[in-house]
């Protein structure tokens, strides 16, 4: 497992595992190395290279573990490490890399080293401010700022989360948006569409589900469900199952503050997968993303390619003439017409497009909606009495989720009467309507019996002098306003 000769470590991107060959003097063990401007304090020294961690890199002194007995040291992971070798195309001695090239077969399991040739892969550019011989690395994107790392929900500076952006919405779009949810209190529910995976998320990025009101749960999971039956996407939780670091939380995100701080029922959809309509079904995404594919999946990826988009997803790696670097290779996937977006050929883009607006709908149809019922006049006297009752026939409570209750985001649902040629005997021409019940608390059908309450309805009279039209109107904020006129 361990190569049979020396390595001076003079590179950027260093190893996970650094062995002696002799226990040497104290004091005198480690390696000197850099990543970006962190540096390990310790003077540098010739190591046998474990060629289990060559795909990680060495990185901030402070977290390396010296063990004296094993004669070693042990650096933590970077979880992103293969990523960060995978943009790095100079053809590299057998001592340095793995074969990162996307050619089918040539990608190595972790634990073999094959021999050579090794590649850096880079974007197609010409390097700024290079010479000849100097390393190459990557500098600070031109479009560093994530929108949807820029909402108010627990929020972070740059330092702790990058994309963050200065302050909460320091954008003029994410300012935009939250002005018009915020200036729009009859919405109950909301979609953001990302690609890509194929996957609908819901909230929390930042914290498990046991921080869920019990109601909130069960209804985010059952639209979920309805989510899975029509699109074919998997419905997931972001903080168990769609996280890139498992130690380190998604914050500043926009359908978390949507939820968090409004109540409303918010779901970020992952349009299209190409890995599923390559025949890859069970799989975790992140991980198959990241770092977890097979030579046979690749080879599935590219036939499906080939079958389908008649190989022009995919381009065939061939020399080219850079003029700073001299003789590399271009090629490889055309990602935004693959991977990240559904291709322009066939139904894709229309199949995609079809089954997540059936969502949106289904999604929708599930809003509270109050109607009146079962209206009676009487005659009393010279007066007339009006009986009227207020259903929500939607699913959804009229306070939408348990939520937008304990943040005080609901405005008060009221009752206004009035009357023409007519007057009020009885009763106010104003009145509080209480919060009405849907469907959603009564999803549990205990096995031990119980009643289903008619907490769904809520009933109110009143009497009129004289003869003439009484206008009726119940006014809610998420569940919509209705109009009765009744003549007497």
């Amino acid at each position: 497992s361990v190569l049979s000769k020396n390595v001076d470590i003079k590179t950027k991107g260093a190893i996970i595992d650094l062995k002696w060959s002799k226990s040497p003097k104290k004091g005198k063990i480690s390696i000197i190395t850099e990543v970006g401007n962190a540096k390990l304090a310790f003077p540098k020294e010739k190591v046998l290279l474990n060629s289990k961690g060559r795909n990680h890199l060495f990185y901030k002194g402070p977290r390396s573990e010296r063990n004296i007995k094993d004669v070693s040291v042990r650096v933590k992971l970077i979880p992103h490490a293969f990523e960060i070798l995978k943009i790095m195309p100079i053809p590299q001695e057998e001592d340095d890399y793995i074969k990162l090239t996307p050619k089918v077969g040539d990608k190595f399991k972790v634990d073999d080293f094959g021999k050579g040739p090794y590649y850096r892969i880079f974007p197609e550019a010409t390097l700024h401010e290079w010479e000849k011989d100097d390393p190459i690395l990557s500098t600070t994107p031109l479009e560093g700022l994530d929108l949807n790392r820029n909402n108010p929900s627990h929020w972070v500076q740059e330092f702790k989360q990058s994309g963050s952006g200065p302050f909460p919405l320091s954008e003029p779009e994410t300012r935009a948006i939250a002005d018009f949810f915020r200036s729009h209190h009859n919405i109950c529910g909301a979609t953001t569409f990302h690609t890509f995976s194929g996957a609908i998320l819901r909230p929390f990025s930042f914290v498990d589900d046991m921080s869920f009101e019990n109601h909130d749960l069960e209804v985010y999971e059952k639209i979920g469900k309805l989510g899975e039956k029509i699109t074919g996407y998997p419905s997931l939780n972001v903080y168990k199952d769609f996280r890139y670091d498992r130690k380190s939380e998604i914050l500043g995100g926009f359908d978390d503050w949507i939820f968090e701080h409004l109540g409303i029922y918010i779901f970020t959809t992952e349009l299209w997968d190409m890995i599923k309509e390559a025949g890859i079904e069970k799989r975790d995404i992140i991980k198959f993303l990241m770092y977890d594919r097979k030579p046979e999946e690749e080879i599935k990826l590219l036939k499906w390619n080939d079958d389908n988009l008649d190989g022009k997803g995919f381009k065939v790696w061939e020399e080219f003439d850079h003029p700073q670097l001299g003789k590399v290779e271009i090629g490889g996937w055309r990602f935004k017409y693959t991977w990240q977006n559904p291709p322009l050929v066939g139904s894709y883009l229309m199949d995609t497009c079809h089954v997540n607006l059936k969502f949106l709908l289904a999604h929708a149809s599930l809003n509270p909606m109050i109607v009146f019922k079962d209206h009676k006049i009487e005659k009393v006297g010279d007066a007339h009495k009006i009986s009227i009752s207020v259903v929500n026939e939607g699913f959804l409570p009229t306070y939408v989720s348990k939520q937008a209750q304990i943040r005080k985001v609901i405005r008060d649902s009221q009752l206004v009467i009035s009357c023409e040629d007519c007057n009020l005997k009885t009763g106010k021409s104003k009145v509080s309507i209480p919060h009405l019940e849907g469907r959603s608390n009564k999803l549990r059908a205990s096995v031990f019996g119980g009643i289903s309450p008619e907490d769904q309805k809520w009933n109110y009279n009143f009497v009129v002098n004289g003869s003439g039209r009484s206008t009726i109107t119940a006014k809610t904020a998420r569940a919509g306003t209705i109009k009765l006129e009744i003549n007497v």
